[in-house]
């Protein structure tokens, strides 16, 4: 796979063969769905395909471009107004979906990247950019069957200009989010930064961020790195089961339950549950503990029959030590016997 992360907009044209067109899409497959001038739809391979023009949205500067500035082109005017590099959700209308928006608030330039967390040790690039001082820019469109893709969001970067008053430090943050959280207009605020509510996370904030210069940063990446290196050798030949933990609760899936039933409730909790399920059973999770609670043990037994008439799981009361009777561990790759 080439090492440009392609979005829907990018004018490109085809390595083997030839035509070209705009990105249309990107499928779960991997594969960028490319629509030519005569309207047609075209399934390729990234490897196959060259970018002609990015859709970019930092002032429609790609990461090529930008990176062909002129020293001029990079001096910025510092203040002593608080910085912040934010990411953002807001809904959007049209398909029952989310736009993740990235925003510069700070005087330079920034260069980055966004990578969703695919699984423990995997990363996907969503998009590398550009942002220019004072700046947003639309990162991409997720509908609501795949705010898995947003679950967990991880944004690395800098801060660049061609004078500085002092070194600024690296920027990386991590994102993480329940699909309920994305699914309910209440978590949605009003802001200075859209004419729509939206929910903001702030990655980068110069008045709370605690200082790391570059070199303090790549000296203890080598220690991680060498850490990380032994831990990687002792593990290989005794990998780790990979296990889940959820909580069920409602008051921790959803804000409010404010005019919603109690039938409701537990089919929120239910769909919530077979979602969860499901993507455990494609990862091949070793191990999921589904924390109920006690309660009127409706939410349980609902759970329970699932399992054995839907599923044809194992499972098996999670540690009563941690969980009491309030939680249930199922076994994603085993059958009931």
């Amino acid at each position: 796979m080439n090492l440009h992360s392609y979005q829907k907009g990018d004018k490109v044209r085809f390595l083997n063969e030839v035509g070209g067109g705009i990105v249309k899409r990107l499928r779960k497959d991997g594969m960028v769905l490319v629509e030519n001038e005569d309207g047609f739809d075209y399934p390729m391979p990234p490897g196959e395909l060259v970018l002609v023009e990015s859709a970019g949205f930092s002032k429609g500067n790609s990461l090529e471009k930008n990176t062909e500035r002129k020293a001029d082109d990079m001096r910025v005017s510092e203040s002593e107004d608080e910085k912040k590099i934010l990411l953002a959700f807001t809904r959007n209308t049209s398909n029952n979906g989310v736009i993740l928006h990235l925003i510069n608030d700070t005087p330079w330039f920034f260069p980055c990247a966004i990578y969703t967390r695919v699984q423990d040790d995997d990363h996907r690039l969503i998009v590398q950019d550009v942002l220019e001082p004072d700046t947003k820019m639309e990162v991409g469109e997720f509908s609501d069957n795949d705010l898995d893709e947003v679950r967990q969001l991880i944004l690395q970067g800098f801060f660049a200009g061609d004078r500085m008053k002092s070194l600024q430090p690296l920027v990386q943050g991590k994102v993480k989010n329940k699909a309920t959280r994305l699914l309910l207009s209440g978590n949605y605020e009003t802001n200075e930064y859209f004419s729509v509510p939206a929910l903001i996370f702030d990655i980068y904030n110069s008045k709370t961020s605690a200082p790391e210069l570059i070199d303090e940063v790549l000296h203890e990446k080598t220690l991680q790195e060498s850490v990380d290196a032994e831990k990687a050798v002792r593990s290989k030949k005794h990998p780790s089961p990979v296990i889940w933990e959820e909580d069920l609760h409602i008051n921790v899936l959803v804000d409010s339950v404010v005019g919603m039933s109690n039938t409701e409730i537990l089919n929120f909790q239910m769909d919530y549950f077979r979602k969860i399920l499901d993507k455990a059973i494609v990862d091949k999770v070793s191990q999921v503990v589904f924390i109920h609670g006690i309660g009127n043990g409706t939410l349980k037994k609902t759970l329970r029959d699932a399992l054995e008439k839907e599923y044809y799981l194992m499972y098996e009361d999670a540690s009563f030590k941690e969980y009491g009777f309030g939680a249930t561990k199922v076994f994603p790759g085993r059958k009931a016997k």
